[in-house]
């Protein structure tokens, strides 16, 4: 490191300590400020907006109330020269905020779905599933499975046009999971297989093991122990295939209690 950047990076670390800064944060800031000041000499109606989204995305996570101030002006003009693209992406961005917000999952949802039908009605099917994604989160927290499964079937009609392998049997183990926080198993057991089936095509180890946790879960929630104890029997083959340790070490264990559960305490022991 040459003489003056060490000359300036002492600066800037005293300046920050001075102001109760660590270096990161005073460049988050700066970069922040010159989004604003940007915004502020545009001439530009798209191109504030954009800024403005920008700076809230940088405060999002210092300055939760400035990201959503911002974001909230970036949505008032958008909507006042009617640009559904920057509605749709204000729209996104102020979901994203509420969501972690744990009293205000309502308004994430209410944006996510205002961004989610603009999205769709622009054909920008990747923002759409993003939308789609935060709807799901949304719903899950406030506990609307219903809801949640409905936007995730939703991402799944894209996923199928797409012809998206992976993203198809992700998505038909998140619907797995949802099913199965209603109680659903069969429903739940359905959407794992066809998770499973995929997976074993694509000789994906790694999300087969998964999948085989998940069908032991499943079983587990049922008091099924011995068919739990088949699929995590599964899993743990395909993660000393792997040589996954940490893995190893926790669906053994799993399988412990699943033979203590069976009142076999010998094997539970080994």
């Amino acid at each position: 490191m040459g003489l003056k950047k060490i000359i300036s990076f002492v600066v800037v670390s005293y300046l920050c300590s001075c102001w109760g800064l660590t270096p990161l944060v005073a460049q988050q800031k700066n970069k922040t400020d010159s989004l604003l000041k940007k915004a502020e000499n545009s001439n530009s109606n798209l191109e504030r907006i954009d800024l403005w989204l920008q700076a809230s995305g940088q405060l999002s996570s210092t300055k939760t109330e400035k990201a959503l101030e911002y974001a909230q002006k970036a949505l008032q003009l958008a909507q006042q020269i009617k640009a559904k693209p920057q509605i749709a992406d204000a729209n996104y961005q102020l979901s994203k905020l509420y969501l972690n917000h744990s009293t205000y999952t309502v308004w994430s949802i209410k944006y996510a779905q205002e961004a989610a039908l603009l999205y769709a009605e622009l054909n920008k099917l990747d923002y759409a599933l993003a939308a789609y994604d935060l709807l799901d989160q949304g719903y899950t927290k406030v506990q609307n499975y219903d809801k949640a499964i409905e936007s995730v079937m939703k991402a799944m009609a894209i996923y199928e046009k797409q012809k998206e392998q992976n993203a198809i049997a992700e998505t038909y183990a998140r619907l797995g999971f949802l099913n199965r926080k209603k109680a659903n198993y069969v429903r739940a057991l359905e959407c794992l297989l066809k998770s499973l089936e995929i997976w074993e095509n694509l000789k994906n180890k790694q999300k087969t093991a998964y999948i085989f946790d998940q069908i032991a879960l499943l079983y587990e929630d049922q008091n099924n122990f011995t068919k739990s104890l088949n699929f995590y029997s599964k899993s743990l083959e395909l993660h000393q295939q792997l040589k996954d340790r940490y893995k190893i070490a926790q669906i053994s264990k799993f399988i412990a209690q699943n033979y203590e559960n069976l009142r076999d305490y010998n094997k539970a022991l080994t």
